[in-house]
Order: C-alpha cells, then sequence, then structure tokens
C-alpha cells in the first residue's frame, strides 16, 4: 500500500497556481501585442532612402557623353584653332555661295561666289556673342543633325555644316535647305548664319 508524503498535496496545489499564472501572463501578453503582422527581420524588404532602387537608378542615369567635335562647337571659344563654317547656296543660282566661317577667337569671314566672281568681308565678334554661339549652335546638334534624305524640293539648295581644326577638317555633313522646314535645328543654324551675314556685309549678303 502506497503511503502519501507528507506535504505532497500541498507542493502539487503550488505547481499548478504557478502554471496558471505563467499562462495567464502569457495570454496576457499576446492580448497586448500590436495586431498587425510584423515580417520577421530577416525577410522584410528594406526601401533605401530617397525612394527605390529602380527609381535612383533612372534618376541619376548618365546622359549621353558628347563627343570630342560636339565638345569643340560647343566650346568654341576657348579653341582659338578651331574653325566652324556654314555654307549655303550654289554659285549659279541667286545670290551665289556663300561661306561663313567663324575661329575660335572671334575672327569672322564670308566668302561669297557668284556667276565665277568672288568677294569676301571680315570682322569680329565680340566675347559675349562668341561664348553664347558655340552652345547654341551645339544645342541646335550642330553635329548630329543627318539629312531625312530624298525626295528633293524642285530648285533646293544644298547646306554644309563643317568643323576644322588645325587647318583640317574633322567634320562635315552636307544637308539641304529645305530640310530646315522638317528639322527646328537646322532652322536654327540656318537663322544665325543669316543674321551674322547681314550684319558682316551691311545687308549685301545671303540674299
Amino acid at each position: 500500500m502506497n503511503e502519501t508524503k507528507p506535504g505532497s498535496d500541498g507542493h502539487t496545489m503550488v505547481r499548478m497556481v504557478m502554471a496558471l499564472c505563467v499562462a495567464y501572463l502569457i495570454l496576457a501578453a499576446l492580448a497586448c501585442r500590436d495586431p498587425q503582422v510584423q515580417e520577421p527581420e530577416g525577410t522584410a524588404i528594406k526601401q533605401p532612402v530617397g525612394g527605390s532602387a529602380q527609381s535612383r537608378t533612372d534618376s541619376t542615369s548618365p546622359k549621353p557623353k558628347e563627343t570630342a567635335i560636339e565638345q569643340l562647337v560647343r566650346g568654341l571659344n576657348e579653341h582659338h584653332d578651331v574653325t566652324i563654317s556654314v555654307t549655303t547656296g550654289t554659285e549659279h543660282f541667286g545670290k551665289g555661295l556663300v561661306e561663313l566661317s567663324i575661329r575660335g577667337d572671334g575672327s569672322v569671314t564670308v566668302s561669297n561666289r557668284a556667276s565665277g566672281k568672288e568677294q569676301s568681308f571680315t570682322g569680329k565678334l565680340d566675347t559675349a556673342e562668341l561664348a553664347a554661339l558655340g552652345p547654341e549652335l551645339a544645342a541646335a546638334g550642330f553635329t548630329t543633325l543627318r539629312t531625312p534624305g530624298p525626295p528633293r524640293s524642285p530648285g533646293d539648295t544644298p547646306v554644309v555644316l563643317a568643323v576644322a581644326q588645325g587647318g583640317q577638317e574633322r567634320y562635315r555633313a552636307e544637308l539641304w535647305y529645305a530640310d530646315r522646314y522638317k528639322m527646328p535645328g537646322l532652322d536654327r543654324i540656318i537663322k544665325r548664319h543669316d543674321a551674322i551675314v547681314t550684319k558682316l556685309t551691311k545687308g549685301e549678303l545671303p540674299y
């Protein structure tokens, strides 16, 4: 016959009370928790400061790098050995062929050849005008314009854009006068050409 040890009932009761207390504390803690589901620290996706990686990449993507020729045009006033030229017209039509040449030192030459006769005019752009001219021509696409190709309008005349350095031609593009109506950049270049030529020749050229 088993004998009940003295005090065993008391110990059992204490353990039961302690278990109930622990269970109560656990339930109370669970009831106080934020019902929002929390992702485990190791699996949560952390967004970088300042937006997502994709948006940050898009906003800081480098712009197309300028070619060496584009840099020469944009910084024309910094390169005294560089000459840019715009040629319009043909020798046997209207006022003939008109070539405007501008050096990086500001010196300007207008050469005109019409029906076998040649004449030239010289002048100089002031510092501010020269400094503004390079960026204006570069923004208009002086070294990137390409002709859309045929068909050509009857009586259309060529336009030649060129860049030379140290007496050697480094860039040449052959377009057409009527292209200006499809290409805003070429239209701006021709307008600048006409304004400088008109001023230098006192209105005798280009028309």
